[in-house]
């Protein structure tokens, strides 16, 4: 059902009080507000998650889901002007950008999750042959181009691979094929015809966490570090490839 306007005030609370919070971080440079809620409103999202235990925002229609993130955002810069503000969301779909030009002016930028391994299923065989350089290049080109039409910069706040499966080698291959595609378009980045729009890249996730088995079968061995915290190869494979993406100069 669509939430009430006592639950809508009490999401909007919630936003203040971070506000109230990370205004006082001076080494706070992005705010994410949400984190793939589009999936939860049918039509909002590449996908449709709903009717699940963690089920977020029930809006029954993308235009009001749009509508209450844009005054979601407005809400957290009354009080935190000082910081870039970013609308957390999923991969972007031609739909998106009408809703978007409408209702995403309080946000500095979008924090994307983007998972382009993933687009063919989940399954052992279809990940074992690691996605190629080319191939994600071709899918930021799509996501990048949506936001270079809406003047936003972007943050890819979730990205990565499973180990499950096809093993801690190609985990890290797929981490490194994805940094070399995606440094093309970061804005540091002087050697590339691409539009310097990515600004962030954070890796998902940190630790492998077993827990996670009850979303899906791989979703437990993501972490870079496995639960012991010793390191994995795609650990490797990240630092080296933020070394090479810092190392470029403006």
């Amino acid at each position: 059902d669509t939430p009430t306007p006592e639950n809508q005030e009490k999401v909007k609370a919630s936003v203040r009080r971070l506000a109230e919070v990370l205004k006082t971080l001076g080494d706070a440079v992005i705010v994410q507000i949400g984190n793939e809620n589009d999936y939860h409103v049918p039509g909002a999202g590449k996908y449709y998650f709903g009717g699940q235990d963690w089920n977020t925002i029930n809006f029954t229609t993308p235009r009001d889901y749009y509508r209450f993130m844009n005054a979601l955002g407005a809400e957290y810069r009354a009080i935190d002007p000082q910081h870039a503000v970013f609308l957390g969301h999923g991969a972007l779909l031609d739909r998106h950008f009408v809703l978007l030009k409408s209702y995403a002016d309080n946000f500095d930028g979008l924090a994307l999750n983007l998972y382009p391994n993933w687009n063919d299923g989940r399954d052992t065989a279809t990940r074992s042959n690691v996605i190629s350089v080319d191939a994600i290049t071709r899918v930021l080109d799509e996501q990048t181009g949506f936001a270079a039409q809406l003047r936003k910069p972007v943050v890819i706040s979730e990205w990565g691979e499973s180990s499950k499966g096809i093993g801690e080698a190609k985990q890290a291959q797929y981490v490194a094929n994805f940094l070399e595609a995606a440094g093309k378009f970061t804005v540091n980045n002087t050697t590339a015809s691409k539009p310097k729009i990515i600004v962030g890249l954070i890796v998902h996730e940190y630790l492998n966490e077993p827990w996670k088995i009850a979303q899906h079968v791989i979703e437990p061995e993501l972490g870079v570090f496995r639960s012991d915290y010793q390191p994995k190869l795609a650990f490797s494979a990240l630092s080296d490839g933020f070394q090479k993406i810092a190392a470029w100069v403006v």
